[in-house]
C-alpha cells in the first residue's frame, strides 16, 4: 500500500500541516486463480481449472468440476443481478464480511470489474481482538475480474462492492436472504452487525485513521485495464481490440486485423471512460493445439529468446526507410540509401560481433536479391558458419508491394523462387525453414503455402 499527500506544498502553512490529507492506495493486480487463493476460488472457463471432476454418467461431452468442499450458503439462498456503472470516487468507504456464508459473483457480459478483496482476519492469531475487527490493508488488493469469470469469497473475506472500470458491468451474485434483507433494513448508510452483515466504516478505524488525516483508495483502474488490453475504446465504426492471450487466467481473445491505434496523450488529457469491450468468442474453435515436447532440452525451464536480425534489400530505384525523408523526392537518393547500405554491411558486422561475444545465436531474414551483393553474403556466411546463425528467408525484396497484390500462383511462385535462391547461395545449409514477409504482407493463403514450401517457423 502507497501514499500520497493531496495537498500543495506552495500553499501550505503551519495549521495546514495539522489539517492535510493523505490518500493510501491497495494494490490492482489481475485475478487469478494463483493469487485469490487467500480470499477465494476464482472461477474461469478454463478447463485446467477443474482439478476435481464430478462423476455424472448422462453426458459423455460434459467435464464437471466437484462441489467446492467450503462452499455453502445458510438457510436461503438468493441470486440476484447488479448493472454497476463507473465512479469518479475511488475512495474505500465501507468494507463488510460474512462468517455465514461464502458470497459469489459472477461478471456476465463482455466487461471487466474490480473487486477491493482483503484476506479474513478474524481466524488469524497475530492479531489482537481490536485489530481481528478490520481489513489488514496489507493483505488487501484491487482484483481485476477479466470478463466471463467470478469469484466465490471465503467466509470472514472483507470486500466491497464490485465496481466498474470504465463501461457499465453486469454481475450475477450469490447472496442469502438474511443478508440482502438486513442490508435493505438501513435506512441510510451505517456501520452493521447484524443478519450476518458485519459492515465497518473505515474512516471510524483507530488503528488506521487515528488523526482522522487518511484516506483508503484503489487506483484509477483505467490506466491498468488499457495495459492488460481489456476494455478497448470507443473508435469510428466501433472497431473492438480483442485481446491476443491473458496467460494467467487461461482466456483467449484473438486481435482483429487492421484494429485502430492506440489512444493519443491529448484524448488521454480527456480522462474519458473506455467504452467498448473485448469480445469473448473462442479463437481457434476445432484446432487441436499441440505443446512443444522438452522446449530448450535439459534447459526446459529457462526462458529462450532468439533474436531476428531483418537483412533487407530495396530496388535502386525506389526509396526505403529513413534517416533523413525530407530527402526522399528524387533519384538517385544517396543519403539514406547510403545509410542502408551501411547497416548491411557495417552494422551487421557489429551485431554479429556483439551478439557472438555473448555465445548468442540470431536468426537473420534474408531479401533473396541480395544473394547478388557479395560482401552482405560473404558477411552472412561467416556468421552462419563462425557463430552459428540461421538463415531464414524475407522475400525476395522490401520495395515492392510484397504478397498482397499477387494471386495464389503468383504468390507460390514468389515463395519458391526466394527460397530457391537463398537455398542456392548457402548450399551447406539448404533452403531457409524460417520465413517473414516482408512488409507484413500476409495474405490468406500465405501460412498454406509457406507449408507447403518447407517452411517450419513463421514470424508474421
Amino acid at each position: 500500500m502507497r501514499g500520497t499527500n493531496n495537498n500543495d506544498p506552495k500553499s501550505e502553512t503551519k495549521n495546514d500541516k495539522l489539517t492535510e490529507m493523505i490518500d493510501d492506495y491497495v494494490e490492482l493486480v489481475l485475478a487469478t486463480k494463483e493469487n485469490t487463493q487467500g480470499v477465494g476460488w476464482f472461477i474461469t472457463d478454463n478447463e485446467s481449472a477443474i482439478e476435481e471432476e464430478c462423476s455424472i454418467p448422462f453426458y459423455s461431452t460434459v467435464k464437471e468440476g466437484a462441489n467446492f468442499p467450503d462452499a455453502d450458503w445458510k438457510d436461503q439462498p438468493v441470486v440476484r443481478q447488479a448493472k454497476i456503472s463507473w465512479r469518479d470516487d475511488t475512495s474505500i468507504s465501507w468494507m463488510e464480511r460474512h462468517m455465514e456464508m461464502t458470497q459469489g459473483f459472477l461478471l456476465v457480459g463482455n466487461a471487466p470489474g474490480l473487486m477491493v478483496l482483503g484476506e479474513p482476519t478474524h481466524d488469524r492469531d497475530d492479531l489482537n481482538e481490536d485489530e481481528k475487527r478490520w481489513p489488514d490493508w496489507t493483505r488487501t488488493k484491487g482484483y481485476i475480474i477479466p470478463p466471463g469469470c467470478g469469484i466465490i469469497i471465503k467466509k470472514g473475506t472483507w470486500h466491497d462492492f464490485p465496481v466498474s472500470v470504465g463501461p457499465d458491468v453486469t454481475a450475477f451474485i450469490i447472496n442469502t436472504k438474511e443478508v440482502v434483507d438486513a442490508l435493505t433494513s438501513m435506512k441510510s448508510p451505517g456501520p452493521m452487525n447484524f443478519g450476518d452483515c458485519y459492515k465497518v466504516r473505515i474512516a471510524d478505524s483507530a488503528r488506521y485513521n487515528s488523526d482522522g488525516r487518511r484516506k483508503i483508495r484503489f487506483p484509477d483502474p483505467r490506466p491498468f485495464v488499457k495495459s492488460h488490453r481489456l476494455v478497448a475504446r470507443r473508435q469510428s465504426g466501433w472497431a473492438t481490440w480483442r485481446k491476443s492471450l491473458l496467460r494467467s487466467t487461461g482466456r483467449t481473445f484473438p486481435m482483429e486485423d487492421g484494429f485502430t491505434e492506440d489512444i493519443t496523450a491529448e484524448e488521454e488529457g480527456k480522462n474519458e471512460v473506455p467504452r467498448e469491450t473485448v469480445t469473448t468468442f473462442k479463437y481457434g474453435r476445432g484446432m487441436m493445439r499441440v505443446e512443444v515436447e522438452q522446449w530448450g532440452g535439459h534447459h526446459a525451464n529457462y526462458v529462450w529468446v532468439v533474436p531476428i536480425i531483418n537483412v533487407e534489400s530495396f530496388a535502386p530505384d525506389a526509396f526505403g526507410p529513413s534517416v533523413q525523408p525530407h530527402l526522399n523526392k528524387t533519384q538517385p537518393e544517396l543519403a539514406n540509401r547510403g545509410w542502408r547500405d551501411y547497416g548491411n554491411k557495417r552494422g551487421l558486422q557489429r551485431l554479429g560481433r556483439l551478439f557472438g561475444d555473448r555465445g548468442i545465436p540470431c536468426t537473420a531474414v534474408v531479401s533473396s536479391d541480395l544473394v547478388e551483393n557479395d560482401e552482405v553474403m560473404g558477411i552472412l556466411h561467416r556468421l552462419e558458419k563462425e557463430h552459428k546463425w540461421e538463415i531464414g528467408a524475407h522475400g525476395a525484396n522490401n520495395s515492392n508491394a510484397g504478397h498482397v497484390d499477387l494471386s495464389q500462383e503468383e504468390e507460390a511462385e514468389s515463395i519458391s523462387k526466394c527460397l530457391e535462391r537463398l537455398g542456392d547461395a548457402f548450399k551447406g545449409i539448404g533452403r531457409p525453414k524460417t520465413w517473414l514477409t516482408p512488409g507484413f504482407s500476409v495474405t490468406k493463403s500465405a501460412s498454406k503455402l509457406l507449408f507447403n514450401a518447407g517452411v517450419q517457423t513463421l514470424l508474421d
